[in-house]
């Protein structure tokens, strides 16, 4: 196996486990900010969003310089 095909499949894992990841959180993360941050469902649905508002800037713009 090519040295260039081991590395796309190392990346490939790497973002599929990512993805998996995130996806799985995503559903009960303003149940657990709720139930941890002792506050009510509404506000931690906002507190959320702005979380993973902010995770997915952050990787818009981090991505291309770890890609770098």
């Amino acid at each position: 196996m090519r040295s260039e095909k081991r590395y796309l499949i190392f990346i490939f894992i790497t973002v599929l486990i990512d993805c998996t990841g995130i996806r799985v959180v995503y559903p009960v993360f303003a149940s657990v900010i709720a139930e941890v941050g002792h506050v009510e469902v509404n506000k931690a649905v906002i507190y959320s969003g702005w979380m993973m508002t902010s995770y997915a800037v952050a990787q818009f713009i981090f991505s291309p310089i770890l890609g770098n």
